[in-house]
Order: C-alpha cells, then sequence, then structure tokens
C-alpha cells in the first residue's frame, strides 16, 4: 500500500496541474488505482457538482428582480383564462413571475390585504382594461396596471376595511359549513 501523503504535500503546487493533484489525492484516499477504475468514482461525483452549480446558479437567477417578496399581489395579466375573470392572489411567500401574472409590491403606505380586497372589488373596471392579441390570447399591460386608480384611504382605515372583509369571509364559512 502507498505511503499516505501529509496535508502538506498533498497541497497543490504552482507547478503541478490539477488533474495530477486530484489523482493524487484520490490515490492518498482509496490507495492506488488504474486509471479506468478511477473514472467510475470520479465522473458521478464531477456530475453531482455540476448539477449542483447548474441549479445554484438558476436560484440565482430566480432570485433577480423576477422573484417578488411576500405579501406582493399577483395578477394574471396573459391567457384565455382573462376571457371569464381577472386572478388576484395574495403571495405569502417569494414567488418567481413570469410574463402572464404581474406582481404588485405594495408600499409601506399600502397594506396587501387591502389592495387584494381592492383589486377583487374592481375586477370589472380591471376587465374593462383588457385587450386581445392577434390570436385572441387576453392581455393586460403593464401599463394599464401603474394607470389603473384605487381608491386609497389612510393606512389605519385600509386595515379596518380588511379586518372586517377579513371577519365577514369568516363569517360567510362557518354558515356555508352548517
Amino acid at each position: 500500500m502507498p505511503k499516505k501523503k501529509s496535508a502538506r504535500e498533498a497541497a497543490p503546487s504552482k507547478g503541478k496541474p490539477i488533474e495530477s493533484w486530484i489523482w493524487d489525492a484520490a490515490c492518498s484516499i482509496c490507495g492506488a488505482k488504474d486509471a479506468a477504475k478511477y473514472k467510475e468514482y470520479i465522473l458521478p461525483l464531477i456530475f453531482t457538482k455540476r448539477l449542483c452549480d447548474v441549479f445554484d446558479d438558476e436560484l440565482d437567477r430566480m432570485r433577480g428582480s423576477k422573484l417578488a417578496p411576500a405579501g406582493s399581489i399577483f395578477l394574471v395579466v396573459r391567457g384565455m383564462l382573462l376571457a371569464r375573470t381577472v386572478p388576484v392572489a395574495l403571495a405569502k411567500v417569494p414567488m418567481a413571475t413570469n410574463q402572464d401574472r404581474r406582481a404588485i409590491v405594495p408600499s409601506p403606505k399600502i397594506g396587501f390585504d387591502f389592495l387584494l380586497y381592492a383589486l377583487e372589488t374592481l375586477r370589472r373596471s380591471l376587465f374593462k382594461k383588457f385587450g386581445r392579441s392577434g390570436r385572441g390570447t387576453c392581455t393586460l399591460m403593464s401599463h394599464e396596471i401603474a394607470a389603473f386608480k384605487i381608491p386609497l384611504p389612510d393606512l389605519e382605515t385600509q386595515n379596518e376595511v380588511a379586518t372586517s372583509i377579513q371577519n365577514m369571509k369568516r363569517k360567510i364559512a362557518l354558515h356555508e359549513e352548517k
């Protein structure tokens, strides 16, 4: 059995290629193996490392400008679903956006639950802003969303309105369970 190298001897030297260093490290761990057997150990490790790197890169890309924080309101802005309704939802966790749905990130002066209820209430007005693409797909353009007016009381009143609506929804759900 070959003599194991110390950590100092196993460290890569400037003149030694990385492949040689990896080979020496593998030999010190597993003992000497011929090159054909060595690939059975190293190729799965290299593949797994590459897979992890690609996954991390994709997560980093998604965390960029396309990841909306929790508390964002999502609107479907493109698709045939818009011919019937305007889906609006609250993101309770950070979520990615795409070309078919947009996130509205409320400012500190706007309660996210108030904004959600306001958009649900004003669906008909939003529905009138939809256009159609050449194939008939319904579309709500970003500038239409930005120009859409919502009556905005002070934050305390927004919280009262949202709490009242939440209480009413709870009562309706309890009544429906009976």
